[in-house]
């Protein structure tokens, strides 16, 4: 195992498994890696030109929302731009389990929470 990924949809269970995550790697000494994945609404009629918010803001609005969470959750610490309490934190763009499973790598744990978000 090389390293615990993590992925954050906002949600209690989510949290959970981040919390999880942390202590888990911790005892393992490998790194935590925290993902959260995001997608342009697909509505009928939806004017390509019509987005107020560019892909690479929404990375930084994703990324700053699971660096918040992780801050949240295992407390403040000295952080980058890419690393809070520790803990990596990374923006992916696509349908969250698509874009999960396509972030592992062959040495990667997968973490995730018994539910999301969703309505099932």
């Amino acid at each position: 195992m090389d390293e615990l990924v993590v992925g954050l949809d906002g949600s209690d269970p989510s949290r959970m498994a981040l919390r999880w995550a942390a202590a888990a790697a911790a005892a393992a000494g490998v790194p935590v890696r925290a993902v959260q994945a995001w997608s342009h609404p697909r509505l009928a009629g939806f004017p390509a030109g019509s987005l107020s918010v560019s892909t690479e803001e929404m990375d930084e609005r994703t990324r700053e929302e699971a660096a918040a969470a992780v801050a949240d959750v295992l407390g403040p610490a000295e952080s980058s731009a890419e690393e809070t309490a520790g803990v990596t934190v990374e923006a992916l763009r696509g349908p969250p389990a698509a874009a999960i499973l396509q972030a592992l790598t062959p040495g990667s744990v997968l973490v995730l929470g018994s539910r999301g978000r969703g309505g099932f």
